[in-house]
């Protein structure tokens, strides 16, 4: 299996395909690591912490009305909808800044 054309070159376990390169596995778990490209611009993107939450994806209902929530309570963070955060593109985001201004 060492010289094998249709094996993966990252698990090395054959795959069967007529092509060279990583099996369906590898290629999902590559895509998992990396982050997602900028569906504007096909840039690389960066996770943004939510500042609201803190990157928790909620918020303690009970310290922000003791009134109407019990101890324990949560409720889902309105600025990331839960995600913690979100992927940024840093030159989409320059881009929209300045058609905002006007700017150039």
């Amino acid at each position: 299996m060492a010289n094998n054309p249709f094996a993966c070159p990252v698990c090395r376990r054959p795959h069967g395909a007529l092509f060279e390169g990583p099996c369906a596995d590898c290629l999902a778990q590559i895509a998992q690591e990396r982050p997602p490209a900028c569906p504007r611009c096909v840039g690389e993107t960066v996770w943004v912490e939510c500042w609201e939450c803190g990157g928790e994806g909620e918020h303690d209902a009970y310290e922000l009305d003791p009134i109407w929530y019990e101890p324990g309570d949560t409720e889902e963070c309105s600025q990331c909808d839960g995600e913690g955060g979100w992927w940024h593109c840093e030159a989409c985001a320059g881009e929209r800044l300045r058609e905002a201004t006007g700017c150039s």
